[in-house]
């Protein structure tokens, strides 16, 4: 199955597995591949073509899957087509129909059907957004070795709840550079056939050399490394962290106009999982009100309600909490100390702290003496808190 690829006598090639088997020059199968043998082009190449056949397969059998849960209709054309999709069908009880669905309305979104061939023998069809399939085509001929060959309409709608990939979504946040935004990504590891491997340091370097070659699309890549490193959890939430406040920070430089409640939704996020840093928020905090800024009595409550969702352990305080809190709230024109006091009142039932805490937080919050803007429901339940 596959070209052998063959260098100094040692041969790689894809077996019906989908596994790179690399022998030596007498044919005994290599343990350990050496670092020039794994680095030549003709290998990466068969790793490619190993990642693109892997997860069309995978692909196929989840969206087979949920065609059956939908009842999808699912055009013949397409089980005709290749092999793969044939095969998913059948194991999830998917009969396909002669005729084809009937085209969605002109404002739904379709999959349309892109069969590819590679110098390798290998055919496979993709379903994809009209909207992106002609940048799909020139980019996966461009980077992947598969050339478009046919192409027809299945009448399937996308689900409206359906978000668009990645790579979809930057293509689209960047028209006229979709083949631009493509080639960025790709680097990372994102394509039709899978997303990056969470390795921090290679990421690192690609998103340095993304800084140097291509800085517009930085600040939603980072966005999305943050998500995924959120999404997994572990060790990577450390990581989710970083990329935030660097996404954050790449916009600013960038001077990059953003929706004020897509943003908030973002800060509030990261403050319920604990992945947002003490710098991202002081940051927010100088973003919103530079000196002579107006802040919306919106933008005061969503900032503060980040401040109350962050703190999940004492250790969550900061020392300048407070005095970014009260900087905001002057912008807005609001009192600055009864939204310290509407900030300690959320948050010290939730940590159980004493207000005769000795913290340089509680210094700094509690020397404007907001206490006096508590109503008394507020003062009785801090007072049960503080013991």
């Amino acid at each position: 199955m596959g070209r052998r690829h063959e260098v100094d006598g040692y041969t790689a090639e894809l077996d019906d597995g989908f596994q790179v088997v690399h022998r030596n020059p007498r044919g005994k199968k290599l343990q350990q591949v050496p670092d020039w043998l794994a680095d030549s082009e003709g290998v990466r190449r068969l790793y490619r073509l190993r990642r693109a056949l892997t997860g069309h397969r995978r692909h196929a059998r989840v969206q087979a899957e949920a065609w059956a849960a939908a009842g999808t209709r699912v055009p013949m054309a397409l089980a005709e087509s290749d092999p793969v999709w044939r095969e998913a069908l059948d194991d999830a009880g998917v009969e396909p129909v002669a005729d084809p669905p009937p085209a969605p309305d002109a404002d739904e979104a379709a999959l349309i059907a892109r069969t590819y061939v590679h110098p390798d023998d290998h055919t496979m069809t993709l379903l994809l957004r009209a909207p992106f399939a002609r940048h799909w085509d020139a980019f996966v001929a461009s980077q992947e070795d598969w050339a478009l060959t046919d192409t027809f309409a299945t009448g399937i709608r996308v689900p409206g709840d359906t978000e668009p990939t990645f790579p979809e979504r930057l293509m689209a946040a960047h028209p006229g550079r979709e083949q631009e935004a493509l080639e960025a990504v790709y680097a990372f590891g994102w394509s039709l056939w899978g997303s990056p491997s969470l390795y921090k340091s290679l990421l690192d370097g690609d998103l340095a050399h993304l800084a140097a070659t291509a800085p517009r699309f930085l600040p939603a890549v980072l966005d999305e490394l943050a998500d995924m490193c959120l999404k997994a959890g572990g060790k990577h939430q450390e990581h989710a962290t970083g990329y935030f406040t660097r996404a954050r920070n790449a916009e600013r430089e960038q001077h990059t106009k953003l929706d004020e409640r897509w943003l908030d939704a973002r800060y509030a996020t990261f403050a319920d999982h604990g992945a947002l840093a003490t710098g991202a928020v002081r940051a927010r905090a100088k973003e919103l009100a530079p000196r002579g800024a107006v802040v919306s009595p919106d933008q005061l409550r969503h900032f503060r309600d980040v401040l109350v969702r962050r703190v999940h352990t004492p250790h969550d305080l900061y020392p300048g909490m407070a005095a970014d809190l009260r900087k905001v709230a002057r912008a807005a024109g609001a009192n600055p100390e009864s939204e310290v006091a509407a900030l300690l009142a959320a948050i010290v039932p939730r940590t159980g702290l004493c207000a005769g805490d000795t913290d340089k937080f509680w210094a700094d919050a509690l020397k404007g003496r907001p206490w006096s803007c508590w109503s008394s429901d507020a003062r009785r339940r801090c007072t049960t808190y503080c013991g």
